[in-house]
């Protein structure tokens, strides 16, 4: 606040909205195998692929028929899966962790894309449409010493990708270049 009381402009970057509905639709596929060797090892691997085919917001409770289209929009790709792959051996164990996230695009699904017979907003918002299909790669070795403690040393991100375009996690935060 200033030294009026008031709030300075602008005084909130992101708020929560109350929806009129949400309506959410996909498929999870999930798959797992386990394996112990006759020399002590432990193999697990487990892996999830999520698909989502639809995921739009009606934010006017007065006109609850006009959707806002939210699948693919930067956070919510229409594809990501994970793969979990440990190996272990006595008290030692060792992690690796591949997150696959798909194509989302730069801006509103709207402002480039027709949506409920509307034709896109903004055609020609930017030359690059779609953020690009990303990898994250999470590394951890742990030694259990008893049943109760476990010390681990880990590297999340391992190839330290960074988020495409400059990208934060604040509404309108955008910024040209990668």
């Amino acid at each position: 606040r200033n030294n009026f009381g008031l709030f300075a402009s602008p005084a909130l970057l992101a708020a929560a909205v109350n929806f009129a509905k949400q309506t959410a639709r996909g498929i999870d596929f999930d798959i797992a195998y386990r394996h112990n060797f006759t020399n002590g090892g432990r193999l697990n691997i487990h892996g999830v692929l999520t698909w989502m085919m639809e995921r739009n917001d009606f934010t006017d409770p007065t006109n609850p028929e006009v959707a806002f289209h939210q699948l693919d929009n930067a956070g919510d790709p229409a594809l990501r899966a994970n793969l979990q792959v440990d190996y272990g051996r006595g008290p030692w164990d060792l992690s690796v962790t591949e997150q696959w996230i798909g194509r989302q695009t730069i801006t509103n699904w709207q402002d480039t894309h027709a949506f409920q017979g509307n034709p896109p907003l903004d055609p020609n918002y930017a030359s690059v449409v779609w953020f690009p299909n990303v990898f994250y790669t999470d590394v951890q070795l742990s030694y259990k010493v008893n049943k109760h403690f476990r010390f681990y040393l880990g590297v999340d991100d391992l190839f330290n990708r960074m988020p495409p375009y400059n990208t934060l996690d604040i509404a309108g935060s955008f910024t040209s270049g990668q």
